[in-house]
């Protein structure tokens, strides 16, 4: 178990040692609260964004929706999903 959960830290401080250790390659699942990284690489390894995804996604917040919408895009595709995208209407 990871030392962050022994001691019971807050939601908040859990969140921010998983982007932390997501950012530097290290792909954590949230078990306390069920969440996925960002690009969903700890449970599915070759999901993980790349080096610059992942720095970028950490450094400019406004666009965090925009990029776990093109993360859920790549896991769907994965999973053998159809997706459609704007420009392909």
């Amino acid at each position: 178990m990871p030392e962050f959960r022994k001691r019971g830290k807050h939601y908040r401080e859990i969140l921010e040692h998983q982007m932390q250790e997501w950012l530097t390659g290290n792909s954590i699942h949230n078990t306390e609260y069920g969440e996925c990284c960002p690009d969903f690489s700890c449970c599915v390894p070759e999901m993980k964004a790349s080096d610059e995804e992942r720095q970028k996604f950490v450094d400019h917040p406004e666009l965090r929706d925009e990029m776990l919408a093109m993360f859920l895009g790549r896991m769907l595709r994965h999973e053998g999903c159809n997706v459609i995208t704007s420009s392909d209407l």
